[in-house]
């Protein structure tokens, strides 16, 4: 990824209200796991002060969170879609060292995602 997209992607995540608020909600945790309503429940601003084409579903937030991968990346949080369980396809949202270069030619930055927390 070159600077100037790099750039763009962090401005991306510090322009977007439902990043911000995930980058929020993630200030004071280390690991959060759930359900994308959850996540929707749980983030600000609350339902009451939400614009109108804030994610109103799980379904909505699981395609937010799909879409802002890389940028939550540059902010330092991970994001996985777990394994569907019997009743729902759960999240994992985990804080990361936040992307701050460009990989070298031919390299693969990743992180991994924490398997178990006790």
């Amino acid at each position: 990824m070159s600077r100037a997209v790099e750039g763009a992607v962090r401005e991306a995540a510090e322009d977007d209200p439902f990043t911000e608020a995930v980058i929020a909600f993630m200030a004071n945790r280390t690991v959060w796991e759930g359900r994308a309503t959850d996540l929707l429940d749980a983030m600000e601003p609350r339902p009451e002060q939400r614009p109108k084409w804030w994610p109103r579903s799980g379904q909505a937030v699981g395609a937010q969170l799909d879409k802002k991968v890389q940028p939550l990346r540059y902010a330092g949080i991970g994001v996985v879609r777990l394994p569907r369980t019997t009743h729902s396809r759960p999240w994992r949202l985990w804080k990361i060292e936040p992307l701050t270069h460009t990989p070298a030619q031919g390299a693969v930055a990743f992180s991994v995602a924490p398997t178990r927390f006790e």
